[in-house]
């Protein structure tokens, strides 16, 4: 049996620092009754306090590494509040798939030092289960599943 393949590095902030208990997902073309689309190839990974991850039991192939963190924070600027999170970020640190940067790795290979930034972004509002975030470059929406508030950061 081959040996399966591995993707790492680190989640960062915009200001560099690691963050933790960031989901990481390797991701990959797919076709599904036809269609062709993308689809997480193995369990999502987890950041460490360091904000290290490690994608396992991948097969050979080219993969998307995508950051998801459902944490939101709250910003007071002249007086109007916003809600603050982050937008699902691909590597190497970019909002958009079109962005994206494919990591390949060969049959028992590992590839490391794919560390990027999350994007931040204002929370727009509620559509039904999901809610909209602003790219922070284009300002155009990203939908991004709703998640609620798992840990608050001080206002600025």
């Amino acid at each position: 049996m081959p040996r399966s393949s591995v993707i790492s590095g680190q989640i960062i902030d915009e200001l560099a620092d690691p963050v933790a208990d960031v989901q990481v997902f390797a991701m990959r073309s797919s076709y599904f009754q036809g269609a062709a689309g993308w689809s997480r190839s193995v369990p999502p990974a987890r950041t460490d306090d360091a904000g290290e991850y490690r994608l396992t039991g991948l097969s050979p192939g080219s993969y998307f590494v995508m950051a998801a963190l459902r944490e939101t924070w709250t910003v007071t600027e002249n007086g109007v509040e916003r809600t603050m999170g982050y937008a699902p970020t691909y590597a190497p640190g970019t909002a958009s798939l079109a962005d994206a940067r494919r990591v390949t790795v060969a049959v028992g290979q590992s590839s490391g030092n794919n560390s990027f930034a999350l994007m931040p972004g204002v929370r727009r509002q509620r559509i039904g289960h999901r809610r909209r975030l602003a790219r922070p470059a284009a300002r155009q929406p990203q939908h991004h599943a709703d998640a609620g508030i798992r840990r608050a950061r001080p206002s600025a």
